[in-house]
């Protein structure tokens, strides 16, 4: 047993990154294999509205990464990096996304969004800053989905008492 003072072994820290980098694989799959199988149903009944993809999530994250260049190029007059520039205003969008994740604006289940756009800026970094990324960014992305997934059912379930 662990006392909150002891460091983490070596060996659970390692254990723990299996673990995690096994969830994300059985995630990916997951996502797969949802999108077949909601591409099959649209197949089958193409007339339902709640099976065609959400227009929503799409609006949203167009309006986050305008909002983040707006936000960053109006205060960056100095700064003439354009590629620090454009990291800065996808993190920005990333942030703006979340913050509507937090309000309600989007479902648990359309956190996919967090997901492309993450993978979409680790894509954009030198393969040296990969792990960088993953360790200061996706990881604490993560928590943040987590307890905002965990505080959405805990509110969901609260007002149904």
């Amino acid at each position: 047993m662990l006392c909150h003072f002891e460091p983490f072994s070596e060996e659970f820290k390692e254990e723990y990154a299996q673990t995690l980098i096994q969830l994300e694989g059985l995630n990916k799959e997951l996502f797969t294999q949802f999108d077949m199988a909601q591409k099959f149903a649209r197949e089958l009944a193409p007339e339902i509205p709640s099976l065609a993809p959400s227009q929503h999530i799409k609006e949203l994250r167009r309006q986050c990464d305008e909002d983040a260049r707006d936000i960053v190029f109006d205060g960056a007059n100095d700064i003439r990096n354009n590629d620090s520039l454009n990291l800065i205003s996808q993190l920005t969008s990333l942030m703006l996304q979340i913050k509507a994740f937090a309000d309600g604006e989007l479902k648990h289940y359309e956190d996919r969004m967090l997901e492309d756009t993450l993978a979409e800026i680790k894509s954009s970094l030198h393969l040296d800053n990969h792990s960088t990324f993953q360790n200061s960014t996706e990881v604490h992305i993560s928590h943040i989905k987590s307890s905002l997934t965990s505080l959405g059912n805990f509110f969901l379930f609260s007002a149904q008492s």
